[in-house]
């Protein structure tokens, strides 16, 4: 039974001592406090530098970018698509120079959030539009700026401004 009892303390203390070893002087018995984290900011001083931005600058862009159109009218259709933005913004698509581009139904202001990932998906649709090169136009926070005072629109500034190109071209025969 002795030797029983010796082998089990000599196969604990094998156990225990590199344990004790490897523990932090705050954490001995002789401390007799609470383990607390290392709070030194000369330990963490580059932990803020190494944190990547909340969102990276993103982009828009159209598919298919080469839109042709549709019969002899000037209907074209494509998808607007917003990638790597900021999330949950609201943004405002324009295209001033495809509304002037098109006689009948135009492209138009429309108000699209994106999601928590950055990204909004938008089905844009013309009619009686020439054919050329035109920008797609997305504006962050358009809508929440529209809507404050006058004087408080003049001191909010409204985010960046993103651009795509999509290109109507004529019916193929």
């Amino acid at each position: 039974m002795k030797r029983k009892k010796g082998v089990l303390v000599a196969a604990l203390a094998a156990i225990v001592a590199p344990l004790a070893a490897t523990l932090p002087a705050s954490a001995t018995a002789a401390n007799n406090g609470p383990v607390l984290p290392d709070r030194d900011p000369a330990h963490h001083r580059d932990a803020a530098d190494h944190r990547p931005p909340p969102w990276t600058p993103g982009f828009i862009y159209v598919d298919p970018q080469n839109t042709i159109e549709s019969g002899i009218d000037g209907h074209v259709s494509f998808t607007v698509f917003g990638r790597h933005l900021p999330p949950a913004q609201e943004f405002s698509l324009s295209s001033p120079s495809l509304d002037a581009a098109c006689s009948g139904l135009q492209f138009g202001n429309h108000e699209v959030p994106s999601d928590l990932n950055g990204r909004f998906n938008f089905a844009g649709f013309a009619s009686g539009c020439r054919p050329g090169v035109y920008m797609i136009e997305a504006t962050e926070g358009a809508a929440r700026v529209a809507a404050k005072s006058a004087a408080a629109m003049l001191a909010a500034s409204v985010g960046r401004t993103y651009f795509a190109r999509v290109v109507v071209e004529p019916p193929r025969p």
